[in-house]
């Protein structure tokens, strides 16, 4: 899987499940190159939302949503995430 499919596949799990109002997926791999997870191939990604439905929840557990719908891809095809919860 190409970095740009994972960045897509990361947007529609996200949008299916969650429904934000905003959401920006930045592939960050740039910054990592020579990091341990660039020679696995696996990326480095930032996700940005902003959903109604994790308002409501503590940054744990905004946090442990995200995982939950996301965290199958970690370790082969995510290597690292940054979320920001807006």
């Amino acid at each position: 899987m190409t970095a740009a499919e994972r960045k897509e596949l990361i947007e529609t799990l996200l949008t299916e499940q969650l429904h934000p109002q905003f959401l920006n997926v930045i592939n960050e791999s740039h910054f990592h190159v020579g990091h341990a997870g660039s020679a696995t191939g696996a990326s480095h990604f930032a996700v940005e939302i902003n959903a109604e439905c994790l308002k409501k929840l503590t940054k744990l557990k905004q946090h442990q949503k995200i995982y939950q719908i996301i965290g199958y891809l970690i370790p082969i095809e995510i290597h690292a995430l940054r979320i920001v919860i807006l």
